[in-house]
């Protein structure tokens, strides 16, 4: 592997429970591609019992200085928890990329919920199928000034 400049940091829930009590503890991924096969292969690792910014910063900031961790863009999956940390260990020298799978699954909760046409269900499903079709529209906008004019 080379240096890497674009990874993804990926979060999964109740991997295990911690030792000392009964608590879950999440695992923590840095996934990059290998530049020979093309494909994702896991590079960091943490285990924790502390989903917070302050563990993930403490972690980003050990990558940082021992192992010379400089991305220049991070994937993640819409965490505010994931953000937070990256911008206090990187500030803005990192650009952050949201997952759109996790985008969509968030828009497809919050249009199942409060999209609602008073007419019935059909028109219901019409206006959702609308609005998910304008959101990708804004997903998939190739400048700014399309997304300003949308």
């Amino acid at each position: 592997f080379t240096r890497q400049e674009d990874i993804c940091i990926d979060s999964t829930h109740k991997t295990c429970k911690s030792f000392l009590n009964d608590e879950d503890c999440y695992l923590f991924t840095i996934v990059a591609k290998n530049s020979s096969t093309n494909k994702g292969c896991s590079m960091e690792f943490m285990i924790t019992n502390s989903e917070t910014s302050e563990t993930l910063s403490m972690w980003l900031e050990w990558l940082k200085k021992e192992v010379e961790f400089t991305p220049k863009t991070i994937m993640i999956d819409c965490s505010p928890i994931e953000i937070n940390a990256i911008r206090v260990v990187f500030q803005e020298s990192v650009r952050i990329l949201l997952c759109h799978w996790h985008i969509k699954r968030a828009w497809d909760k919050k249009i199942k919920k409060d999209v609602k046409a008073s007419t019935g269900t059909k028109d219901s499903m019409l206006l959702r199928s609308e609005a998910h079709a304008d959101l990708n529209k804004l997903m998939h906008c190739e400048n700014q000034d399309y997304f300003e004019v949308f």
